[in-house]
């Protein structure tokens, strides 16, 4: 028998005995109560005053009815937590300990390592212990009113004993000396506690360091000073053991005297400048010879009477005096009567620029002697501000001899090679720059150029420029053909401000042979005068009404002089697919801020035709200004020339029967320009056109080829200037009978799916002229190059013949190409969803109607969030939280995926109340935002319309209208319950 009950007196009402009781039984053991959650102390027992029966016997009437019960407290105390002030002490520290106990009945006392604690008020408990060397647990005690005890021990910490040990001393002090020093060397304790060493001298400090010298400077010599170190740990420990060293200073040497001079002769007044190079001295003593002296180190005499003189210098320290004499060595002439100038101007040559890539000439003008008598060897020095600061000369010559009043120019070269544009130079000529003539005024033999730019001579060809390019190949052809072109007369020519321009070509202007197959047409406009804003014309083109785009511009720009800001231009347009062969215009519109002239346009027009020679053509484009002039551009003729060097095919000299350059080039002529061919002059003064004209000069170079390497020279012999454009080159050999050609040819693709096309490219060699392909699949063809369709799988083989008047040649490839069955379509994707709109929570019905075979993947996005919610095909999602989602469905299957999203619209959930005599409040049993169950009874009967049509009045003025307008006219009117009653 059991009693919890929480009073201070427990009742018992039945007890069923286990041992028979009989009349005059005295101490009878009723049963056992057990109380729990009661505090310590005595608890009343009662027994109501009833009949005490035996099973099957008469009923007995106790006479024990009241009984007590002493409550005994077993539960020990809680110690909460222990802290320590300090887990890691030095030995003997003290260590306050923190500590939170509570017990039922309450905490009498808390030791810790059985030192008492002392009650802080409430829970907490503390006091101090001593910290022991190593690391130990604080054993905590808690004992309650009843004598329980509880215990603690998970607390420790760790004591420390402080090293109150001194490191070692340094060890080896040695030293080495001068007159005014003294370097101590020494080797640091290998403690490895060991900090610094503190060094004194004489007694005072000087430093705390932990390297293994020390340096003592600025003493006396011969005298004796006292080295002090100690060493100190990281602990502050210091060694008082003091390790010392006297050393004595060397004596100081007697001096040796010395000087030079900056000049040993010239004219009166002579000043000198005397430099003092003694060793060992402190104080100097000159005399110059002419009674004058001096006390300063480094004096400066002027001798204002002719003579020789000795000069005598006497230096002295401590140790003693020592001189030094020079006989007759400063020798003073009488005053000089001779002048030299430079009244000219000093410029690089044409004045305009430095040129960068190349060395400079520098004209120095108008030298003179303006003095009494004739000068002879007199050295003229060139400086260049780039090169040493301008300290050293970058060349020099002499004069000869310069008579009294009379005046030369000369002109130096200075070799300095400056390999980019930018930056400045500026030259300073001097004549007699080391004062070997006397003259009146030695200040009037400078002269300076002004600042000049460093530039790229744009008057040169390109190679010169850093980047700049020769007129390099771009096209090349080895063919049965020919070329023909036309280049529009100068009268096509606009000059700037030109409004409008419109070219045309007939078909006699480009004859074409009827047999022939045009290859490629190109077409070329060159321009100059060019000052457009952003150095590109501002213009539209159009070829046959078409607009032309990304046509390749080359430029060239004069840059300096009189036409610095010019530009000029070559575009080159590719105009192939749009050329007529019945006539061909050409259109230029120039745009706002435009500025520029136009030479005349040339078309070329490569073509292939069986009935003519083979033919081999190198087509080379860039756009290189050149002009000719010393004075004017600082070019020479070598480097007023364009190069043009052609490659990409090797030439068989031995069978050429021509070889032809068609030579274009802007404002060349009359009788201007010369041509070389690898070297070898081909033509002088060539060029026959005009300042408007840019047609081609022909020139025969057949005799000066060679297999490779050729090059072609264009060189401006003229300072109005050339614009040297495109160079084309024809090699033609002689006719023979051909060689059978070799078949062979390459496609694209050689595999995939049906339905698969496959341009087919004719590779032959030897110049077929019929060609026959056989497909594999029942197809033929007889063009060049071809495109076929293979609607069917299967591996094909292909067959090219080539035929020409030498024979024939087949190709076999044997299972070239290879067609699949086509792949299944990508799939579409789409889903319905299930409501699309409701109230918070909202579960969501997906359903996938996408589209396409071989679906394998689906990849839900409930909220658009870039994180995949499921993959399964037609899944559920509830939405928690008001809001609009996109959901976005991904399907897949190996041919490529398709996305698909729609929008799912979430309402806060609303508290409905009660409508009158219902018991439960109305719910939207389909989420549709529309309350239908009125009743809230979880179904929509006819109690529901009932319900709905009784209460409309109460409905307006208690619930929000949207929630039960069924049929959206903003009113809740009888329409509504029809409505709610079809919904049944």
């Amino acid at each position: 028998m059991n009693s919890s009950v929480p009073s201070s007196s427990v009742w018992i009402k039945t007890v069923d005995l286990e041992n028979e009781v009989v009349s005059g039984d005295t101490n009878v053991l009723l049963g056992t109560v057990t109380l729990t959650g009661k505090k310590e102390g005595t608890t009343e027992l009662y027994i109501p005053k009833t009949k005490i029966s035996a099973d099957g016997g008469s009923p007995i009437d106790p006479n024990v009815i009241k009984g007590s019960i002493k409550v005994l407290d077993k539960e020990s105390p809680v110690i909460n937590y222990v802290n320590l002030s300090n887990n890691a002490p030095e030995t003997g520290d003290s260590i306050v300990v923190t500590v939170d106990a509570t017990d039922n009945v309450g905490v009498t006392s808390v030791k810790a390592n059985e030192i008492s604690l002392l009650n802080q008020g409430g829970n907490l408990w503390n006091g101090s212990i001593t910290a022991l060397e190593g690391t130990h647990s604080v054993k905590v005690s808690a004992v309650d009113g009843a004598g329980n005890v509880a215990w603690d021990n998970s607390t420790s910490y760790t004591a420390v004993t402080p090293d109150n040990l001194p490191p070692s001393s340094i060890t080896n002090l040695q030293s080495t000396k001068g007159t005014t020093w003294i370097k101590w060397t020494w080797l640091n304790p290998t403690d490895i506690d060991f900090k610094h060493t503190e060094v004194y001298l004489n007694g005072a400090y000087q430093a705390a360091t932990s390297a293994e010298y020390f340096n003592a400077t600025g003493l006396a010599p011969e005298t004796s000073y006292t080295i002090g170190t100690r060493t100190v740990d990281l602990t502050g420990n210091v060694n008082d053991t003091w390790v010392n060293q006297t050393v004595t200073t060397e004596k100081e040497p007697i001096p040796v005297a010395k000087f030079t001079t900056n000049v040993s002769e010239g004219y009166v007044p002579l000043t000198v400048q005397f430099n003092d190079n003694s060793e060992n001295a402190v104080s100097f003593n000159w005399d110059f010879g002419d009674g004058a002296t001096s006390t300063e180190k480094d004096p400066i005499h002027t001798y204002v009477t002719a003579g020789i003189y000795t000069v005598k210098l006497t230096a002295t320290n401590a140790a003693g005096s020592n001189s030094t004499e020079k006989a007759g060595y400063i020798t003073v002439n009488a005053g000089a009567t001779n002048d030299l100038t430079i009244s000219g101007a000093v410029n690089p040559v044409p004045a305009s620029a430095v040129f960068a890539k190349e060395p400079n000439t520098v004209r120095i003008n108008n030298i003179k002697n303006t003095g009494p008598s004739s000068l002879t060897n007199i050295t003229v020095a060139l400086y260049a501000s780039d090169v040493s600061d301008g300290t050293v000369p970058v060349n020099t010559t002499k004069i000869a001899s310069l008579e009294s009043g009379e005046t030369t120019s000369i002109t130096l070269l200075d070799p300095t090679i400056r390999n980019l544009e930018g930056g400045t130079v500026t030259y300073t000529a001097v004549v007699d720059p080391e004062n070997l003539i006397a003259e009146t005024n030695e200040a009037n033999n400078n002269k300076s150029s002004p600042v000049k730019p460093v530039k790229y001579n744009g008057y040169k060809g390109k190679r010169y420029w850093e980047g700049g390019s020769d007129i390099t190949t771009k096209q090349t052809y080895d063919l049965q053909g020919n070329l023909v072109y036309f280049t529009q007369p100068s009268s096509a020519y606009k000059s700037v401000g030109w409004i409008g321009r419109t070219e045309t070509w007939t078909e006699s202007n480009l004859p074409i042979p009827a047999s022939a197959t045009v290859e490629n047409v190109w077409l070329y406009v060159p321009y100059n005068w060019d000052t457009t804003s952003g150095g590109v014309p501002k213009w539209t083109i159009a070829f046959n009404e078409k607009a032309l785009t990304n046509g390749t511009l080359y430029t060239d720009k004069s840059n300096f002089g009189g036409y610095a800001d010019y530009t000029y231009g070559l575009y080159v347009y590719d105009v192939t697919s749009q050329f007529k062969s019945t006539g061909n215009s050409l259109t230029l519109t120039p745009e706002a801020g435009n500025s520029n002239a136009l030479y005349p346009s040339t078309l070329v027009v490569i073509y292939k035709d069986p009935s003519e020679s083979r033919k081999q053509i190198f087509i080379n484009e860039e756009c290189d200004e050149l002009g000719y002039s010393v004075n004017s551009y600082g070019t020479t003729l070598e480097e007023a020339t364009a190069y043009a060097p052609f490659t990409g095919m090797e030439i068989n000299v031995s069978a050429v029967k021509n070889a032809t350059l068609y030579s274009f080039a802007g404002s060349a002529g009359p009788d201007e320009g010369n041509l070389f061919f690898n070297g070898k002059t081909v033509a002088t003064n060539a060029w026959q056109g005009d300042p408007s004209t840019s047609s081609a000069q022909i020139f025969d170079v057949k005799n000066y080829l060679n297999e490779t390497g050729n090059e072609a020279g264009i060189q401006g012999t003229e300072s109005g200037g050339m614009d040297a454009l495109q160079q084309i080159l024809v090699i033609e050999y002689a006719r023979t009978a051909p060689d059978a050609p070799v078949a062979d040819f390459s496609a694209i693709p050689t595999s995939g799916t049906a339905p698969l096309t496959v341009t087919f490219e004719d590779n032959s060699t030897g110049f077929p002229t019929s060609w026959f392909w056989d497909f594999g699949d029942g197809t033929k063809a007889t063009e060049q190059n071809v495109s076929h369709t293979y609607t069917s799988a299967g591996n094909y083989t292909v067959n090219l013949t080539v035929s020409n008047a030498g024979g024939s040649d087949s190709e076999v490839k044997t299972e070239y190409i290879v067609v699949s069955e086509p792949l299944p379509a990508a799939p579409v994707a789409n889903f319905t969803a299930t409501p699309t709109s409701g109230v918070a929570p909202l579960t969501v019905n997906f359903m996938d109607q996408s589209t396409g075979d071989g679906i394998t993947a689906w990849a839900w996005d409930f909220d658009n969030d870039g994180t995949i919610d499921s993959t399964d095909q037609n899944p559920s999602h509830t939405y928690t939280s008001a809001g609009t989602y996109t959901v976005n469905l991904k399907v897949s299957n190996e041919n490529g995926t398709d996305s698909k999203t729609a929008t799912i619209n979430v309402s806060q959930s609303v508290l409905m109340p009660t409508f009158p005599g219902c018991t439960n409040p109305p719910a939207d049993l389909d989420q549709d935002g529309l309350y239908e169950d009125i009743n809230g009874n979880g179904e929509l009967d006819f109690d529901d319309v009932v319900a709905y049509y009784e209460n409309m009045d109460w409905l307006e003025e208690n619930m929000q209208l949207e929630f039960f307008d069924y049929n959206n006219n903003g009113l809740i009117d009888f329409d509504d319950v029809v409505k709610l009653y079809n919904r049944l």
